[in-house]
């Protein structure tokens, strides 16, 4: 009887301590996950670090790690390692209800897809900072050539007297060109550097 109760207790011990065991190897292989990457910009500590938020992010960006901003509906801001913005400088990308007049950005400007507004005025360096939109088809037309938008600001004029911004200073635009990516279904602009305001992707004549 002696000899059953000691190998009850022995066997109490031994499955114990294999709980425990198993406990701490799977708190350890949590430990180890991302938490916050992106499919195709790697994993494990030094992937790029990905925020996501919905209709809004806004986080610090740090110069070693870059970020990408996931603000939802298939928009995101990725933001490259080497970014002179030092070791962090907190800045927000969202979307807004404030949509351009088109005629401000270009006569014949169409807009396409949801207006952003990201309000840190960087500049990229060698590799440029990427604004995505999902598209389910390219919104190319004949004639047209897809572009983003980037607001600024710049001297009134007679023509952005009405767009003030602060400062003195008023609503100014110039555009980049932008491309569909078919495989990815979605709309990309490289940008070499941002203006702090709003930013619309959209269509301008191609000549």
């Amino acid at each position: 009887m002696h000899m059953i109760k000691h190998q009850y207790w022995a066997s109490i011990v031994v499955l114990s301590s294999l709980l425990f065991l198993s406990l701490s190897l799977a708190r350890a292989e949590e430990v180890k996950k991302p938490t916050s990457t992106k499919a195709g910009q790697g994993e494990g500590p030094d992937a790029i670090p990905t925020y996501s938020g919905k209709g809004k992010v806004t986080e610090a960006v740090d110069s070693q790690r870059g970020a990408i901003f996931d603000i939802g509906g298939g928009v995101t801001m990725t933001f490259p390692r080497g970014l002179p913005v030092g070791r962090s400088r907190l800045v927000t990308l969202k979307t807004t209800t404030d949509r351009p007049t088109p005629a401000h950005i270009h006569p014949k400007f169409q807009r396409v897809g949801a207006t952003l507004h990201f309000n840190g005025a960087l500049n990229s360096g060698r590799v440029p900072m990427v604004l995505s939109v999902s598209a389910k088809r390219s919104p190319e037309k004949a004639g047209y050539k897809l572009v983003l938008a980037i607001e600024e600001a710049g001297i009134c004029t007679k023509d952005s007297k009405g767009a003030k911004l602060g400062q003195g200073l008023c609503s100014s635009w110039r555009t980049i060109d932008a491309r569909y990516d078919t495989q990815a279904g979605k709309i990309n602009a490289d940008l070499a550097s941002t203006g702090g305001y709003r930013l619309q992707f959209g269509l301008v004549p191609s000549d």
